[in-house]
């Protein structure tokens, strides 16, 4: 049975068969009672009342992410340091302080690679390594000293022309004596690294001399000598350079390189 047959059953039993000590108002109340307009319902507040709760917690986390982004930024930044966040860089390499002090001897070994002639000359290549714990420079200008197997100097450089130093070019790839003289820069070395040269000597006119033959350079400021000795294989029977009676003996070298 529906809800409105009911509800019409129940008024014609309270209107027409109802007992007659039920009072003649309440009769009149229940008869004008509206079978299609019932008292409405109170709606459920359960359902809402869930929404409610679910959009605030959203909005609650939200705020919360919020906040925590905007302090964590604020904290990994440095004041001062153009925005970049703590224990980041722009990428940009740390620029290395150069050497305070020029090299001495104890700081360098040097050796001979290899013995070439050329027109006359006798050209030796030459290179130098830091052994020393620290960073240091070389002077682009040293002097120079042919010398034979017991130390005896053949040919000294600051005897050729005692009013000018030493004949130093920057070109490696023209044989020394042929290259014009151009003052080259000074050259930093760390541990470790080495630098490279072209030693020419030419127009021997003095006593046989007897190998291995060497190079000394003689660094400026009272920084030593250095002797650049025939590596192991290499020979230097042939390093003498011919009497050509020319220059009456001359040595330079090339500038510094890598």
């Amino acid at each position: 049975m529906s809800d409105e047959r009911f509800d019409q059953d129940l008024r014609s039993v309270l209107v027409e068969a109802a007992p007659r000590e039920v009072p003649a108002d309440l009769r009149r109340r229940v008869a004008a009672v509206s079978v299609s307009d019932p008292a409405p319902r109170p709606a459920p507040r359960l359902a809402w009342l869930r929404a409610a709760q679910r959009t605030l917690g959203a909005v609650a986390a939200i705020v919360v992410l919020i906040v925590v982004v905007t302090v964590g930024f604020g904290l990994g930044t440095q004041p001062g340091g153009g925005g970049h966040p703590a224990g980041l860089t722009d990428g940009s390499p740390s620029p290395s302080a150069a050497p305070s002090r020029a090299c001495v001897a104890a700081d360098l070994a040097a050796r001979i690679t290899a013995w070439q002639g050329a027109a006359g000359s006798r050209i030796a290549d030459v290179e130098i390594t830091n052994t020393a714990d620290d960073a240091c420079f070389v002077s682009a200008t040293v002097a120079l000293q042919l010398v034979d197997q017991g130390g005896r100097v053949l040919i000294d450089s600051k005897t050729v022309d005692a009013s000018e130093p030493p004949s130093v070019t920057r070109t490696a790839s023209v044989p020394v004596a042929t290259a014009t003289a151009t003052p080259a820069p000074d050259l930093a070395l760390e541990p470790g690294d080495t630098l490279r040269t072209q030693v020419a000597a030419s127009d021997y006119c003095g006593p046989a001399a007897s190998p291995p033959i060497g190079i000394v350079l003689v660094l400026p400021a009272a920084g030593g000598s250095v002797a650049a000795v025939p590596a192991d294989g290499v020979s230097s029977s042939d390093a003498v350079p011919p009497c050509l009676g020319i220059t009456g003996g001359h040595i330079a070298m090339n500038g510094w390189r890598r």
